[in-house]
């Protein structure tokens, strides 16, 4: 997932993903969010055919995928 850090600032241009730090000093990558919910469409529909592609579980398989990608831009 570090390849998606990457393609937000290349895609952005450098303009709109930008490095900032925090209070505690960690430093998270922000993204527009057109570039956010693009990343999270594509991890849902990995979920959804790793799971199978079941009937119903879409909001619990969007969830997590959001998390996921929140996750990624998030210091770790």
């Amino acid at each position: 997932m570090a390849e998606i850090k990457k393609k937000a600032v290349r895609k952005a241009g450098g303009k709109t993903a930008a490095a900032k730090s925090t209070k505690s000093g960690a430093n998270n990558l922000t993204i527009d969010q057109a570039l956010f919910d693009e990343y999270v469409r594509q991890r849902a529909y990995y979920l959804w055919e790793e799971k199978g592609k079941p009937q119903g579980d879409d909001m619990d398989i969007w969830l997590r995928a959001e998390q996921d990608i929140r996750a990624q831009f998030s210091a770790k």
